[in-house]
């Protein structure tokens, strides 16, 4: 079954698509873009490729391309790639590998893809810099520097895509390659944490990607390591004993829920002689548990040693249990079923945890379980530290604290509501391209016939007798020669000279202008998504029915502003009301009513984001709270810690997860999440969200009558808006909800 983009996959590819188009006919030749593992870098990309290729895209048609798609690493990462490409292009475009390709031809032809590997192109003899691949090397037949060199000179231009570009991009070789040999007109560098620029272009944003559900909610360190069976046992032992016990249980779960998925451990051994020692162990190990190369349950790949039991390694029903590895997962690095990772050595490269780190990220069958655990990946380690740049998969995605509940506490059943995203706030091309043609051309009087449109727009009068600019240079006016005396430098309210000077608009001038003419007409919707959807629709449309390139299509934008925003105004208004019910639509898909809610048994947390407080009546063992809490919230926990009517408490809404309490607050589906659930010794539950006294009033009203409507539906169940006045707890639990300020009447002091 082919594979479609999900909603934040398609905003990428619009994003990536119009930064291409931009970037092909500017002096700026890279586009840099950041993508988490797991988030399917591989087939956005191939979404883009495909879409510039395609003869129907009025963007690309005119353009003469092709593409070299670049795999790093020592291993066959490329023939993966390759592999993935041509399922995803499905016959087209085509899809050569570089050994194939070379000395069999001596172009590259129209939308063509080449992969090849970075090593195997890449060296050079020391002492005479000869190329040391033979489709590098001159020779009888054309070599692979003769083929770029034919295929430039008849006009093609060639698009160079770096996937996982960490590894090698910016080295001094590889930009002699690109520089000097490729010599690419578009240069595409993707990856989880790129190096060609500390700003990339395009940036998905994880919590995206756990939504969707491609990616895992957690990654927990050292689970439950207080484990009575590795207590005489030394620290690598223990992980490795604490590993296995992990896997044999989610291989257990996976069964008993009937998932055809069989969990995958990583072994990671020390990238050192000390290397060697561990691989014995651990064979041994596993071979006292039954895992071995002979039976097919172990994998081993090492730069010295590569044994495969099964060569579909990423199968998820795979019989390869164990895959014990150095620094590379060369062969089965994308492999969803990865679960696990025991890593047995230091090192300071952050960037290289976070690849390693990513191998367990993704989710076997692209979707999130009913039970969390088959939900986290799990790190085991005997290392003093991991460093993760927590901005990498998300602030909160790597865990060492676990809080479980205590014993004796009972757990509680409420109604919950959650609704999974339905929609982002965004400008989408598929609606919006449509709307925005419609009005284009009924706008101006076009026909499908694009002869005329020309003549057409350029005889138009508005009704004010307003024209349209057809033909002008994208200049500005700056002042020229202006003298200020330093003595009137502080009476000086506006600086400004009838002598001006008449320069060409910078490619950034004229980005931001575009992009400001389109701000101007978002009505809301998020900047970031939708502006490139906008001007890859304006320039593709305005292209369609005019026949001009970008620069003269950017002049006409900018000449005819109001114009412009004319059209973009009705677009976006009418492109709000189809999309304001086809998001309703969806909504009564993805609501999710839990009758029989309760609190996690257990939840993992970040230590660089939460810390254990001491407190006894907490609902799990230890307190694991956020570090930085406001202080309605830091007086409130005092006050909850210090009552004696209260069994336990527990704080809500961490994480804007499905594991968490929600109510559902009007016909949208918006979601609130209260900071806090407590349990009463008379078994009165209590609901309490904590707020400044000096808070804004619309969001806060709207939760607060959301809450007391629940409450009223509920037994035994109280709560509401709590504020500290003068240092006075003080609750509004009142149907209509009026802010302190306003009734301060409707506020009594907490007295629970």
């Amino acid at each position: 079954m082919a594979r479609t983009l999900k909603q934040f996959q398609e905003i990428a590819v619009q994003a990536i698509l119009a930064g291409a188009k931009y970037k092909l006919t500017s002096q700026n030749m890279v586009f840099v873009f950041k993508s988490p593992t797991g988030s399917g870098k591989t087939f956005m990309m191939s979404q883009v490729v495909a879409r510039m290729a395609d003869s129907d895209n009025v963007d690309f048609n005119s353009m003469d391309l092709c593409f070299l798609w670049v795999s790093i690493g020592k291993g066959d990462l490329e023939k993966q790639s390759a592999k993935s490409l041509k399922e995803a292009f499905d016959g087209s475009p085509q899809v050569t590998m570089l050994e194939a390709f070379a000395g069999s031809k001596d172009i590259i032809e129209k939308n063509e893809v080449i992969v090849f590997n970075w090593e195997k192109i890449r060296t050079r003899d020391r002492e005479t810099g000869e190329w040391k691949n033979v489709v590098m090397k001159d020779g009888e037949r054309s070599s692979f520097v003769d083929v770029l060199n034919e295929t430039r000179e008849m006009g093609r231009k060639i698009v160079l895509i770096i996937d996982e570009s960490q590894m090698a991009a910016k080295t001094k070789l590889a930009l002699e390659i690109i520089n000097d040999v490729i010599k690419p007109n578009l240069i595409i560098e993707m990856s989880a944490t790129p190096k060609l620029t500390e700003q990339p272009d395009y940036t998905v944003n994880p919590q995206d990607v756990i939504d969707e559900e491609l990616i895992k909610k957690d990654i927990v360190i050292n689970e439950d390591f207080t484990n009575e069976d590795a207590s005489e046992l030394d620290t690598e032992q223990a992980v490795l004993l604490a590993s296995w016990n992990k896997l044999t249980e989610l291989e257990g779960l996976f069964k008993k829920k009937k998932i055809g998925v069989k969990p995958l451990l990583l072994i990671q051994l020390p990238n050192s002689e000390a290397g060697d020692a561990k691989k014995d162990v651990a064979v041994e190990f596993l071979r006292e548990q039954g895992i071995s190369q002979e039976n097919g349950n172990l994998a081993i790949w090492l730069s010295e040693e590569k044994f495969l039991a099964d060569k579909d390694l990423v199968k998820l029903n795979s019989p390869v249990r164990v895959l014990i590895f150095k620094q590379a997962i060369d062969t089965g690095w994308d492999c969803p079923r990865a679960h696990i990772l025991l890593k047995w050595r230091e090192s300071a490269s952050i960037t290289f945890e976070v690849q390693v780190l990513g191998r367990i990220l993704r989710m076997p069958e692209a979707k999130h379980y009913d039970d969390d655990v088959l939900n986290r990946g799990y790190v085991f380690t005997n290392t003093p530290r991991i460093d993760v740049k927590r901005e990498v998969y998300g602030p909160n995605i790597i865990k060492t604290l676990v809080g479980k509940k205590r014993d004796g506490v009972k757990n509680i059943t409420l109604r919950s509501y959650y609704r999974t995203r339905t929609t982002y706030n965004d400008i989408t091309a598929g609606l919006f391209s449509g709307i925005f043609e419609n009005k284009f051309a009924k706008f101006f009087g076009l026909s499908a016939d694009t002869s005329e449109n020309y003549k057409t727009i350029k005889a138009w009068k508005g009704s004010d007798g307003e024209k349209v600019e057809m033909e002008g240079n994208l200049r500005v006016n700056i002042m020229s020669d202006v003298i200020i005396s330093g003595g009137t430098i502080d009476e000086t309210a506006r600086i400004e000279d009838d002598s001006q000077t008449s320069l060409v608009m910078s490619e950034n001038d004229l980005r931001l202008k575009i992009e400001a003419i389109l701000g101007s007409e978002l009505a809301g919707y998020q900047a970031a998504r939708s502006i490139p959807v906008m001007k890859n629709t304006l320039v593709g449309i305005i292209k369609k029915y005019l026949g001009k390139n970008i620069v003269w299509i950017d002049a006409f934008i900018i000449y005819n502003e109001a114009i412009i925003k004319s059209i973009l105004h009705e677009a976006v208004a009418d492109f709000k009301q189809k999309k304001d019910k086809v998001d309703a639509e969806k909504l009564k898909e993805l609501e999710i009513w839990d009758d029989a809610w309760q609190i996690p048994e257990e939840k993992s947390y970040n230590d660089k984001v939460f810390a254990v407080e001491r407190v006894e009546n907490y609902f799990y063992d230890k307190a694991i709270l956020e570090v930085e809490k406001s202080e309605p919230e830091t007086k409130f926990i005092d006050l909850l810690k210090n009552s004696g009517k209260v069994v336990w408490w527990w704080k809500n809404g961490d994480e804007h997860m499905q594991e968490n309490f929600g109510i559902k607050i009007d016909e949208k589906g918006k979601t609130f999440q209260p900071d806090f659930i407590v349990k009463y010794t008379d078994n009165t539950i209590g609901i309490y969200d904590t707020k400044s006294a000096g808070f804004q009033v619309e969001d806060t009203k709207a939760k607060a009558e959301a809450l007391q409507n629940y409450i009223r539906e509920q037994k035994k169940v109280v709560g509401g808006i709590v504020i500290f006045d003068h240092g006075v707890a003080k609750i509004n639990s009142k149907e209509v909800y009026r802010d302190f300020r306003e009734g301060a009447e409707d506020w009594v002091d907490f007295s629970r």
